[in-house]
């Protein structure tokens, strides 16, 4: 009861204060930035463990194959939805804090947040796209596979926000990442006709739909084990040992699931990885060697077993010879994706500017005869349906992101480079892959912790303190 007292006493003080306050400015102001923190953390942490209750809700057969999907959506939609808002509040609080500071502040701080700021500016190119789209509800919604709508890029915006504002227990958001995809790469590598059967579940895809779809996290979750390994103590109390057999455990996982442009997305990222770790961080390359060394241990012993790795490396330089000497049947390369590329550039000639919308490719691509909604490739993806504005933003924000990633080369850590590498190996997978609403999300967590890591290291009233 006096706790409920309290409580109440609370609240109407609260209340009280926001009834006394005559404008917007002042309610940001009494909003406390560690009390958004600890909401987007917290936001942060259920969507990290929304593959565990999709899970849960399969075993106990609470969903089934398509309602697990409108089911992650509305995970992803209520997380994002209020992420959205605490980004909002945060992004009040940060032009405030920056208009204080006197004459000449706006510039200063646009050159600090450019990244997110040209993120900014795509998802409102993004909304115009929609509006003026031939079907306005699947621009906004999305089709009922993808579901990759203009609501959903809300959603991502809000998902990217909370990551951004995250800063003392970022490295918990990642942890929990790595646990959860674990789970998942073990059940994968067990392999049980029981577990399978009790979770609805396939062995090369999961929880997924697809299984290129389960190779996009399953890359991520490699290169975030890596960090982990790399940026915790050397010792076995230190959970050395442990985070090793996780980064094991998950490329076994990859490399059972048999997507190939993930994975070669992943040694890009790991030879990243050796590179940064010896210019910025050389104290810590003898460990970036031991993790590069189990990555290349797994793949080897697997390709050993099984030959994966070699025939698929085979297939990719004969693709490659097919599409160099014009050969007829060239379109079939890359598991068909030459022929979707070459479309999607020839969609997004047709409308360069505002593109066809968001998630509205699957008609056009019917009437050529093709089952699919995406020229599986990021860059052609946003060119055809957003414009080539929409693309160049987005390459713009990454270019930010990686001069601001080298300005900070003397202050950055293992974690940030971890990080940085992170989101490079999923950009390279995205070169050969499709946004997805259940995939995606985890990207812009990854992406706004790198941002907002990098972020933290440059002083608040430094002109030059983001690129």
């Amino acid at each position: 009861m006096a706790a409920w007292a309290r409580f109440r006493a609370k609240c109407g003080r609260i209340s009280h204060d926001i009834g006394q306050m005559q404008r917007p400015s002042e309610l940001a102001d009494y909003i406390p930035a560690a009390l958004i923190e600890k909401l987007a953390l917290f936001l942060l942490l259920v969507w990290a463990l929304s593959p565990v209750i999709i899970l849960i809700l399969k075993g106990c057969r609470l969903t089934g194959y398509f309602m697990a999907g409108l089911q992650w959506a509305w995970i992803l939609w209520q997380v994002g939805m209020f992420g959205l808002l605490l980004g909002a509040v945060a992004l009040a609080k940060s032009l405030l804090a920056a208009g204080r500071r006197g004459e000449n502040w706006l510039r200063p701080w646009a050159r600090r947040h450019l990244f997110p700021l040209l993120l900014l500016l795509l998802l409102l190119w993004a909304t115009l796209s929609a509006f003026f789209a031939d079907n306005f509800l699947l621009s906004f919604f999305g089709d009922s596979y993808r579901k990759d709508g203009l609501f959903t890029y809300y959603s991502y915006a809000g998902i990217f926000a909370c990551a951004y504002i995250v800063r003392r227990r970022s490295r918990l958001v990642v942890e929990v990442l790595v646990a959860v995809f674990a789970l998942l790469a073990l059940l994968t590598v067990l392999d049980s006709q029981a577990l399978n059967a009790f979770f609805a579940i396939a062995t090369d895809r999961g929880i997924y739909f697809n299984i290129n779809h389960y190779a996009y996290v399953l890359g991520l979750a490699v290169m975030l084990a890596a960090l982990l390994a790399m940026a915790g103590p050397a010792t076995v109390t230190g959970g050395l040992p442990l985070r090793l057999a996780a980064l094991a455990l998950l490329t076994w996982a990859l490399l059972i699931n048999r997507s190939f442009g993930p994975y070669l997305a992943v040694i890009g990222g790991m030879a990243l990885l050796i590179i940064f770790t010896a210019g910025f961080d050389r104290e810590r390359l003898k460990r970036a060697v031991l993790v590069v060394a189990v990555f290349a241990v797994v793949s080897l012993g697997y390709n050993a077993v099984y030959y994966n790795v070699s025939g698929d490396f085979s297939r990719l330089f004969g693709d490659v010879g097919r599409i160099a000497w014009d050969d007829p049947d060239a379109g079939d390369a890359g598991s068909g994706r030459w022929e979707l590329w070459v479309l999607g550039v020839e969609f997004a000639a047709e409308r360069p500017v505002l593109g066809h919308g968001p998630d509205s490719l699957r008609p056009l691509y019917r009437a050529e005869d093709i089952n699919h909604s995406s020229p599986h490739c990021c860059v052609i993806y946003l060119a055809a349906t957003l414009g080539y504005p929409a693309m160049l933003l987005y390459l713009g924000a990454m270019l930010a992101l990686t001069v601001s990633f080298f300005r900070c080369r003397r202050r950055l850590t293992t974690y940030h480079i971890g990080l940085f590498c992170a989101v490079a190996a999923w950009f390279a997978s995205s070169l050969l892959g499709v946004s997805m609403y259940y995939t995606s999300p985890f990207y812009f967590t990854v992406l706004g912790l790198a941002a907002g890591s990098l972020l933290a290291l440059k002083p608040a009233g430094d002109e030059n303190a983001e690129a």
